[in-house]
């Protein structure tokens, strides 16, 4: 899977702790061990291939807006193409699009 990723490519890895999620996702979050793993798997991706890794926990939705913006400037400034993926859960993807409305 590895392999389809191009090889100029940037990853943005959000990150918040599972209290954090709990109060953000309420019912719609997955278990500890789920998000404990998929975190571990993230963060050892996040080392090997330089994500940009941005602990949302610790900074405002404004702050993060800043970072990403800032990276997404910096990778356009070296003539590299953006794209984005939302998330690792398809089903979220729906509802952070439709929560998001406007803002995207």
């Amino acid at each position: 899977m590895l392999a389809l990723i191009p090889k100029d490519s940037c990853f943005i890895y959000l990150d918040s702790d599972y209290n954090e999620i709990l109060k953000r996702r309420g019912v719609d979050s997955e278990p500890e061990d789920f998000i404990r793993i998929q975190r571990e798997m993230c963060d050892d991706f996040s080392i090997k291939f330089q994500f940009l890794k941005i602990d949302t926990t610790l900074h405002s939705i404004e702050e993060t807006h800043l970072m990403i913006r800032a990276r997404a400037e910096s990778e356009l400034s070296k003539g590299r193409k953006l794209t984005s993926s939302l998330s690792l859960h398809p089903k979220r993807n729906d509802r952070k699009m439709k929560d998001a409305g406007a803002q995207i």
